[in-house]
């Protein structure tokens, strides 16, 4: 009964450690959404907020500044989903 408890105990420890690391390593391939990329070929501050479910509101002051933000946005959701594809 006592090697059981232990077996299952060590089973238990394993499988937290196992979680822990495929969840570390799918955390890190997220894309930074927070901060300031500095970008001086833009002609005029830049925003990209996204809402609730993760769509991006891009606002610029020109056109050639919304073109890069749109791409600069669908390059961290593209990472991602190459990264999460590798990883499995």
């Amino acid at each position: 009964m006592r090697l059981l408890r232990r077996l299952l105990g060590s089973l238990l420890l394993i499988a937290i450690a196992v979680c822990a690391v495929a969840y570390l390593a799918v955390r890190s391939s997220l894309p930074r959404l927070d901060g300031a990329v500095p970008a001086p070929w833009l002609a005029a501050a830049t925003t990209i907020e996204r809402d609730a479910l993760g769509v991006a509101v891009i606002t610029g002051a020109t056109r050639a500044d919304v073109a890069y933000a749109t791409g600069y946005a669908h390059a961290q959701d593209r990472y991602f989903q190459m990264d999460l594809t590798r990883r499995m």
